[in-house]
């Protein structure tokens, strides 16, 4: 099980994609030690999509699997930064 496949976040991110975006974070967390999260091409994303790859993280955290964060989008940042999620995240406040 290798992390080198970068999950790639859709432009928009919303409660209608959350089911979908599960299923595709359940089957990488199966295949995968770590997971690299692309998420350049944000461009909208709301409270439940953020809470969903909040989740994630605080999963990963738990059975000590690393999550890299590639390229985030300024919109990614803002609003983990805005709904108060970066640190759960994983993201420096720093970087944003």
């Amino acid at each position: 099980m290798a992390g080198s496949n970068p999950l790639v976040l859709p432009a928009e991110m919303s409660i209608i994609e959350v089911e979908s975006l599960q299923a595709r974070f359940q089957a990488a967390l199966a295949e995968q030690d770590s997971l690299i999260i692309s998420a350049s091409h944000v461009e909208r994303i709301d409270t439940a999509a953020m809470q969903l790859l909040a989740a994630l993280c605080l999963t990963c955290c738990q059975q000590h699997r690393p999550v890299v964060w590639q390229d985030p989008s300024d919109v990614f940042l803002m609003s983990a930064r805005l709904l108060g999620v970066s640190s759960a995240l994983g993201i420096s406040i720093d970087a944003q």
